[in-house]
């Protein structure tokens, strides 16, 4: 064979015809100082295709030739290139010369007396440790090269498996790795416990062993188990394991937490292709509830490839995860699920560490469960916060709360073992709102003493809960004393809770109102609103002097517009003082350089909210003077019209409306724009 009938081969696309006849090998080795660098892939692939024949390779190559082709795939390797391949190759050359002439040409980082890399020997080793016995000792190090640990677990079960180590003392070795916090090499562990377990005459024996220390040992432990047992499935070698249902409800908030519920849902897939289980309920779970997108897409491929019934399959994929909310995942629950299924699995969801999903499933409990007697006790703090979520129910009747929700209310004490966690405001958001809705009521369930040891507590702690100003009030019309507790604490303190707390305390009004002109700032201005809206008061000029100047603050920092919020608190309250006032600076805002306050206006005096839904905010309402009247409804006519044949953007869209409306406006108002 000539060098340009090598070059031939090597630059035709199909590799078919390439030679396979060994006595071609030594052409193809003195070809390789003319070889291009992008035909190494090719190259190699046609020489192990030769070396793979049953012949000495010392009979063919002479020992330069041998050398200068161990040379290059050594070369390859050190440049990372086409490792697999290359490490082959040398593999098979090994084992060929330690076959024909018994001769072991590898020690410690030297392939042929040539130096290499640690890894790239071990990478060696490995492909050659599937081919026949490695002659040296493989010692693991759990310090070292992740890297390193995982090609020396893979040489020892490969060697194992093909009976030149004892399997049982290599199983015991490579499991005690399954713990490994590494999730490289908790699946080369996998794998390879597979690998060398069923080769064993005892595999649900040691399956068994491994089972039972489920219980003690970590997360890693339990999904590299898992992924093991989910190996032995595709296998049909099945043994009794319930732990993966815990684990699919394993939240805690660590990085291996949904590794874990993904290790348990791949399992409960493999469970259903074997037809171990029918029931679908956990993974229902999993796609209703769980924060990651990622397992909520898995488990609705589970439930599309097992699910035979096309109305719940059409009602699974007709749902979009962004806006799938509480009201679906009821219908769903009701239509679907058995009534102490759902149960049973939201109660486990009140422990969930996300708000949000605590909050959902107790709403959804609420439907099957009328009072907190059928839980069991539990102390831990999501599951206190997920108790109140569910005790704080939307409608309030006499037979919404029962006396064990009572009792527990009574019983609990906020103090700094709630503080010093991240679900203080949460348990103090449902902690307030329950007792919101239960001081409107002509007789109060709860003690008070304790009540106001609580909101006491957490007053002092600056929270500005929306429900404060009217829990305060109705605290006070309850209890004279607390009038005077809270009035003491707003003399003395500067905190902003304080400032709420005293909104209504009518007892004091006349002090307050001049500590409130002393102190003005956001808050101030927020419980002077609520006090005018609930109450009727002169404000003083120079007051209202304050508030002009406020609606004027355009000064910034490093945080951006430090006014805005203070010339939007500024226009509610105006808007119940002055309407002249309001209406210069309502037209000034619907034009404001803070978007906040033009997307708060907007949404807020539209009629048709759904119109506007890519603005959040909250609702309010503003008395609005027929002057600004006719600009807002010309303003929502022409936004209607132009958003249909209209390709601007939301906030170039909003300028050209207002700009068409300007002629609606009077004079004064129109130099005010």
């Amino acid at each position: 064979m000539l060098m340009n009938e090598i070059n031939e081969i090597l630059t035709n696309e199909n590799l078919n015809n390439s030679p396979t006849d060994i006595h071609f090998l030594p052409k193809f080795v003195d070809y390789l100082p003319l070889l291009n660098t992008k035909m190494y892939f090719k190259y190699l692939t046609v020489v192990n295709n030769l070396i793979l024949n049953p012949f000495d390779l010392s009979s063919i190559l002479t020992n330069e030739q041998l050398k200068i082709f161990c040379e290059f795939n050594i070369k390859c390797l050190e440049n990372n290139e086409l490792l697999e391949i290359c490490s082959q190759n040398l593999a098979i050359t090994l084992n060929n010369l330690y076959i024909s002439k018994k001769e072991i040409h590898y020690s410690f980082c030297q392939i042929f007396n040539l130096p290499v890399k640690e890894q790239i020997f071990y990478k060696i080793l490995l492909n050659l440790s599937k081919l026949n016995k490695i002659e040296m000792e493989i010692v693991l190090d759990k310090t070292g090269s992740i890297n390193l640990l995982c090609l020396k677990i893979e040489i020892i079960s490969y060697q194992a498996e093909r009976g030149f180590l004892n399997l049982n003392s290599s199983i015991n070795l490579i499991k005690e790795y399954l713990s490994n916090e590494n999730t490289k090499v908790g699946w080369i562990v996998s794998h390879s416990l597979h690998r060398m377990i069923k080769n064993t005459s005892n595999k649900i024996k040691i399956l068994n062993e491994l089972k039972e220390e489920i219980e003690v040992k970590s997360a890693n432990f339990w999904i590299n188990f898992t992924n093991l047992l989910t190996l032995f499935l595709c296998e049909n070698v099945f043994i009794e394991f319930e732990f993966y249902k815990e684990m699919l409800f394993y939240w805690k908030e660590d990085t291996k937490s949904e590794l874990v519920r993904e290790s348990a849902l791949l399992y409960m897939d493999s469970l259903f292709k074997k037809k171990q289980i029918i029931s679908f309920n956990e993974v229902y779970f999993i796609f209703l509830f769980d924060t990651s997108f990622r397992l909520k897409k898995l488990a609705l491929n589970i439930l599309n490839e097992n699910i035979k019934e096309e109305n719940l399959l059409f009602f699974l994929n007709e749902i979009s995860f962004s806006n799938f909310k509480i009201e679906e995942k009821t219908k769903f629950l009701q239509k679907f699920i058995s009534p102490l299924t759902v149960k049973e699995n939201l109660i486990i969801f009140l422990n969930h560490p996300n708000n949000q999903i605590r909050k959902i499933a107790a709403k959804i409990l609420q439907n099957y469960v009328l009072c907190i007697k059928e839980f069991v006790k539990n102390e831990n703090l999501f599951f206190i916060s997920g108790i109140l979520a569910f005790i704080n129910k939307k409608d309030c009747n006499d037979n919404c709360i029962c006396d064990y929700e009572i009792e527990y209310l009574n019983d609990i004490l906020i103090d700094d073992s709630f503080y010093n966690t991240k679900i203080y405001d949460f348990i103090v958001e449902e902690y307030l709102s329950i007792i919101h809705m239960h001081l409107k009521k002509e007789i109060f369930i709860f003690d008070t003493k304790k009540i106001i040891k609580n909101l006491t507590f957490i007053l002092e702690k600056n929270s500005t809960n929306e429900n404060i100003p009217f829990i305060c009030k109705n605290l006070s019309l309850k209890n004279e004393e607390f009038s005077d507790l809270i009035f003491n604490k707003l003399k003395r303190s500067r905190k902003e809770s304080f400032i709420l707390a005293n909104t209504f305390n009518f007892k004091h009004k006349k002090e307050i109102i001049n500590i409130f002109l002393d102190r003005i700032n956001e808050t101030v201005l927020d419980s002077l609103y609520l006090l005018k809206k609930h109450s009727n008061f002169t404000l003083p000029k120079e007051f209202i002097l304050k508030i002009e100047y406020f609606l004027e603050f355009y000064e910034v920092d490093f945080t951006g517009d430090k006014g805005m919020n203070l010339r939007l608190s500024s226009l509610k309250l105006i808007n119940l003082i002055d309407d002249n006032i309001f209406n210069k600076y309502f037209i000034r805002y619907f034009v404001d350089k803070s978007k906040f306050i033009r997307d708060f206006l907007i949404f807020n005096c539209a009629s048709k909210k759904e119109d506007f839904y890519f603005i959040k905010c909250l609702n309010f309402n503003f008395d609005i003077s027929s002057e600004i009247y006719v600009f807002l409804e010309k303003y929502y006519e022409i936004y209607e019209r132009k958003k249909k044949e209209n390709h601007l953007g939301n906030d170039l869209l909003h300028f050209y409306c207002t700009l068409k409306c300007f002629i609606c406006l009077v004079m004064n108002l129109k130099k005010s724009f």
